[in-house]
Formats: structure tokens, C-alpha cells, sequence
């Protein structure tokens, strides 16, 4: 069977801004294997919100990590690493955490009504 070897994530945005909400891209090498979705998951959440789509936003200040991992055919798992940038100043930080919860709610409302 056929594994995916690596994942390379890209990013548009060097730095990114308050609200500022970016996709990140994830590359599948080889790119012709079957895989699972993308799981999706960061140990920075007091720095960025990140989407179970893989759409980031900062809500606080300094360098987060984002995985993603696939399932391979053969039951295991490849992870791409790749670190996001935020530079809020205070008051950005404080306005950030409050729409944190609008960040939440509106990704429940497009992965629910949209196919």
C-alpha cells in the first residue's frame, strides 16, 4: 500500500493581523495516495483559533504551531508541521479573545449548513 511520505503546509500571509483569516495549504507527497481527512490540531490556542478546515486567525501575540495528520490506507499516520506568526498589540489581544467565540460560532454554521 501506498503512504503519504510528508505533508508540507504552506501559508499565504507571513505575519498575520487581527481577524486576518487565512487558509492554510497542505501539500500530500506523494499526491496521487488515498488518505483519510485532515485532522487538524494546534497546542496554541491562547495564540491563534484554528478551524477544523484548517483556517487560522490570531487572537493573541507570538508564534503558534499547527499539525496536520492524515490516516494512511495502511493505519498510519503522517503529520506536517508549521509555525504562524501573530503580532497583536494589547488591546488587539482583548478585542481578539472576545470574537473568539463568533470564530467558533461561525464555523459551526458553515460546516453545518453548507455541503
Amino acid at each position: 500500500l501506498k503512504t503519504v511520505k510528508n505533508i508540507s503546509l504552506y501559508i499565504s500571509e507571513e505575519y498575520l493581523k487581527i481577524f486576518e483569516k487565512t487558509k492554510i495549504i497542505a501539500v500530500m507527497n506523494p499526491e496521487d495516495v488515498a488518505h483519510g481527512d485532515i485532522v487538524w490540531s494546534t497546542d496554541s490556542s491562547d495564540i491563534i483559533y484554528l478551524s477544523g478546515k484548517g483556517y487560522v486567525r490570531c487572537i493573541g501575540n507570538g508564534t503558534a504551531t499547527v499539525r496536520a495528520t492524515v490516516k494512511n490506507p495502511d493505519g498510519t499516520y503522517t503529520t506536517g508541521v508549521i509555525s504562524i506568526n501573530c503580532q497583536l498589540n494589547s488591546f488587539e489581544i482583548i478585542l481578539a479573545s472576545m470574537f473568539k467565540y463568533i470564530f467558533i460560532f461561525n464555523d459551526y454554521i458553515e460546516s453545518a449548513y453548507m455541503v
